[in-house]
């Protein structure tokens, strides 16, 4: 596939996660009882992130990605080839995730739907290992409020008096 080809699909798969994107924020916005939620991401930003990890017979001495939360407002996961790599923090333990074919991982962001629904929508800590026999590549789309949006925790406004 050439420039150009490679470009039309990925603005294509843009275009696609949008809309999924759209969907899942108009059902949390419904969830917590308020429009601001799916309108603040009306005009927002939108990356797309591919990481490429190569299998490692050391898989246990490389680091593939420190452990971390998202600070965006959705992170749509697709994890191509099906090789694990991916694990979230559970009490104190980390989780391997096995990958299924054609299905999305969600994150949410703590910077913008953890403080907005006070905690309801919790922002996991997760990272990537190396998988010593396959190799990973996950596609990560980063769906972000627009830059100047103000985030409100509705239920702190309402229990401090303000609106």
């Amino acid at each position: 596939m050439g420039k150009r080809g490679c470009r039309t699909v990925l603005d294509q798969y843009t275009l696609e996660l949008e809309r999924v994107a759209s969907i899942l924020l108009v059902s949390l916005a419904n969830d917590l009882g308020t429009e601001q939620v799916a309108d603040m991401f009306k005009e927002g930003l939108q990356t797309v992130r591919i990481n490429y990890y190569p299998p490692c017979h050391h898989a246990d001495k490389v680091l593939g990605l420190s452990p971390h939360s998202d600070a965006e407002g959705l992170t749509l996961l697709l994890q191509i080839n099906e090789a694990e790599g991916l694990q979230l923090k559970k009490n104190g333990q980390w989780m391997p995730i096995k990958p299924l074919p054609n299905v999305f991982i969600v994150n949410n962001g703590d910077d913008t739907l953890e403080i907005m629904s006070n905690g309801k929508y919790k922002s996991i800590e997760h990272r990537a290992v190396i998988n010593p026999q396959k190799e990973c590549m996950p596609i990560a789309t980063f769906v972000m409020p627009w830059l100047d949006v103000t985030i409100v925790n509705r239920s702190n406004s309402e229990a401090c008096g303000r609106e």
